[in-house]
């Protein structure tokens, strides 16, 4: 059985119609168009600003900037705010025409707006400074140009001027199709900080655009209200950083007591910023059950968390922080040792400033920490021999072979079997005064330095420096032809 394809009908009667139906509408609009610019001509003629400002509302954008263009001819004042109000149309055109035109009146503001939407930085600031009120309406209408740089400058602009009347307009750009001028409406929401947007930023942290879930969840820190505690919760596990450090910002000012355990997880974060904000906000709650996961933070590899974990344990004064503290102030960074140091002082501990401040190279210090001998001291000081700093190693060495405790020899012998010169020698000093018999203990010490890599190399410098200073550096090859 064969197939037979019907080929398509065209019914000409009917796309007739229809072209000549578009070709009346055009007609027609034309027509339209060229009426409103012989009534725009007559109007300017006759000076008649008020009709020529009606039609800054016409629906045809062509008719609306030939209006503007008019107005800035005819240098009516009274036309001043219907043209500050047309900076904010969707055309750009209209825009354009509208600025010349305030230009020729000599208004300042604008050209201040005209360039904001521009996405000036300068002019942000200028109409910022000035905070003049009737820079509102027209930014607010530009959140619907078609252009969505425009849009997004318009968000901005509104952020930076921080007035109330934005709050809906805003809310609304939420919803905008652009992700940079969703983002941009949500950091001004932000600065607005008005409890109309409790809802929408809630629904925002859902937003597929991680700068508008990051600045939700500052907003809603900032509200603080409690129906945010849940949502924020869930913002912890974003897969943007940015967003799970500024919901855990925002739960510690919330103070809420759900926010605590999910808190305490994130210490485990793989984030450094995350991690530093968990902590932070764990100190604002003052719950115990942050203790010692603080303490395990105290070794964490980037130094602003320790530092963070430092100061935080200081807050809540558990006694159990006194000797992991303590420990603290060998860390290499001078922040998170002045941290602990602070945090000791304030804990009844004097010991840690006494530690801080001879590391920090005051000789009494030292002296007087010498003189003491206490135990507590010996950690600190020996991770202090691995400081990047020189004279924070040099320093913790003297003070250790002052104090003449077996357990710093371990890592003299390290430092003394280095590559630094003056480390070196401050290190050998140090394992000379501490208190060790000559057979074994101080042998095997003077082995152990010479078994370094370092040593090794500064041997071979030694002894073969003056052999080819003596034979030349013909000598390794001579010996080879005599034994060949």
């Amino acid at each position: 059985m064969t197939l037979r394809l019907r080929s398509p009908v065209v019914h000409g009667p009917i796309l007739f119609k229809a072209g000549f139906a578009a070709c009346l509408l055009l007609l027609l609009g034309t027509e339209s168009h060229c009426a409103d610019l012989r009534e725009i001509s007559r109007a300017e003629y006759a000076k008649n600003t008020e009709i020529i400002v009606e039609l800054l509302e016409d629906k045809d954008f062509r008719v609306r900037e030939a209006a503007a263009k008019a107005l800035g001819r005819m240098g009516d004042p009274r036309a001043v705010d219907p043209l500050v109000n047309a900076l904010g149309d969707p055309m750009d055109g209209v825009r354009d025409a509208a600025a010349v035109a305030l230009k020729n009146l000599n208004e300042p503001l604008g050209e201040r707006i005209y360039k904001c939407l521009k996405g000036s930085n300068k002019a942000w600031g200028e109409l910022a400074r000035i905070n003049d009120p009737r820079a509102i309406a027209p930014l607010v209408k530009a959140l619907g140009a078609r252009d969505g740089n425009v849009r997004a400058n318009a968000a901005w602009t509104l952020r930076k001027l921080g007035d109330p009347r934005a709050v809906e307009p805003l809310i609304n750009a939420l919803g905008d199709q652009s992700p940079v001028v969703r983002g941009a409406a949500a950091w001004a929401l932000l600065e607005v900080g008005d409890r109309r947007v409790v809802d929408p930023m809630v629904k925002a942290l859902k937003d597929t655009e991680e700068s508008v879930r990051e600045a939700a969840a500052w907003t809603l820190g900032k509200l603080k209200d409690p129906r945010t505690v849940e949502p924020l919760i869930l913002a912890l596990k974003d897969w943007f950083f940015k967003v799970r450090e500024a919901a855990a910002y925002a739960l510690g000012g919330l103070g809420d007591s759900r926010a605590v355990e999910p808190l305490i997880k994130v210490l485990g974060d793989t984030n450094g910023k995350v991690r530093e904000a968990a902590v932070w906000s764990l100190g604002k709650f003052g719950d115990h059950r942050a203790v010692d996961p603080l303490l395990k933070i105290l070794g964490d590899p980037d130094p602003k968390v320790r530092e963070a974990a430092a100061w935080t344990l200081g807050k809540f004064g558990d006694r159990r922080a006194v000797d992991p503290l303590l420990t603290t102030l060998g860390d290499p960074d001078p922040k998170v040792r002045e941290a602990a140091a602070k945090v000791l002082e304030e804990m009844g501990e004097p010991l840690g400033r006494l530690i801080q401040s001879t590391l920090a190279g005051a000789r009494e210090a030292g002296n007087e920490l010498a003189r003491r001998k206490d135990p507590r001291s010996l950690d600190p000081l020996i991770q202090s021999l691995r400081n990047r700093d020189g004279q924070v190693r040099r320093t913790a060495a003297t003070v250790l072979g002052k104090t003449r405790d077996p357990r710093a020899v371990d890592g003299l012998v390290v430092m003394a079997g280095g590559w630094g010169l003056r480390d070196r020698c401050v290190a050998t000093v140090a394992l000379i005064e501490i208190d060790q018999k000559f057979f074994p203990d101080l042998l095997t010490t003077v082995f152990r330095v010479m078994a370094r890599p370092a040593s090794l190399v500064y041997l071979l410098c030694i002894v073969g420096v003056p052999i080819l200073a003596v034979y030349g550096p013909g000598w390794i090859g001579r010996r080879r032809g005599r034994r060949a």
